[in-house]
């Protein structure tokens, strides 16, 4: 009798622990999903991002200004896995969405030749849908 109660005892105890280690890998799953797009913005760029959804909702764009410089940094994050896919920065330009699933980075140089436009110096990112 005491035996059976120990083997009783022993598998009780092996099950709250199985489910309360798979409810807490749970839990940290969970949260992981729940960081939103401003905090990876922060994290990457720096405090007050500005963040510019595409008209879907289904990237975002976020742009920091770096201080005391003329450069702006960016990054393009996919909402619904919250991965980023692109990165970079450009000087005295802007980037914007153009398309639902294209962003326009425009890097000006410090000086423009004659035989130069705005154009070659557009750089068009291209988002494409797994």
């Amino acid at each position: 009798m005491q035996r059976i109660n120990l083997v009783l005892s022993t598998l009780a105890l092996a099950a709250i622990l199985f489910f309360s280690c798979g409810g807490s890998t749970l839990a940290k799953r969970s949260s992981i999903q729940q960081v939103t797009i401003e905090e990876i913005a922060k994290k990457e760029l720096g405090n007050n991002p500005v963040i510019e959804l595409n008209g879907t909702k289904t990237y975002a764009l976020c742009l920091q200004r770096t201080k005391n410089s003329a450069m702006t940094n960016y990054i393009l994050i996919k909402t619904s896995d919250r991965t980023i896919t692109n990165r970079g920065q450009f000087r005295a330009g802007h980037a914007k969405w153009v398309s639902n699933n294209s962003v326009e980075i425009l890097d000006w140089p410090g000086t423009i030749r004659v035989d130069q436009s705005a154009a070659d110096f557009i750089k068009k990112i291209v988002l494409i849908e797994n």
